[in-house]
């Protein structure tokens, strides 16, 4: 009996690290992770979010795109395959929501927005995604090149 019972917690507990490890390693994978564009343009980003979670609680429920100070995003330019999603937006952040899920688990979905970018520089766009348990943060690069001509100077 004593055998019996140390195997059994074994397995019992061999099944709680397994469980703990799935929910660990699921992630809210974002793409794509860098960008190369011009200045003074408007550019479309579309961002497929990959939800490699499992189970009901692991649906993604908010996604919010966060753009830098410099960076512009063009009103009413979102969209998403995503559905029943509710938009909403302040002047950096571009907001998805929908209680029951907009990625669910184990499914691709995509949004976009158009900005543009005044200057050029290199910054992050931040994706987060949510769902009931999980907050997941993730950087998009973006180098803005610079397309203003240089300046001509004469020497007398």
């Amino acid at each position: 009996m004593g055998k019996r019972f140390i195997l059994q917690q074994w397995f019992v507990l061999s099944i709680m690290i397994l469980l703990s490890a799935i929910i660990v390693f699921a992630a809210h994978t974002i793409t794509p992770t860098t960008i190369n564009t011009n200045e003074d343009i408007s550019v479309l980003y579309n961002i497929s979010v990959n939800n490699t979670d499992v189970g009901e609680t692991a649906n993604i429920t908010q996604i919010n795109i966060t753009f830098p100070y410099d960076v512009v995003f063009a009103l009413e330019t979102n969209g998403s395959n995503a559905t029943a999603t509710t938009f909403t937006n302040t002047t950096r952040v571009a907001n998805w929501f929908n209680a029951s899920g907009i990625v669910r688990n184990q499914t691709t979905n995509y949004f976009w927005i158009n900005a543009t970018a005044a200057t050029p520089a290199t910054w992050n766009i931040t994706i987060s995604t949510m769902n009931s348990t999980t907050q997941s943060n993730t950087n998009i690069t973006v180098t803005y090149n610079d397309t203003t001509a240089p300046a001509t100077v004469l020497f007398q």
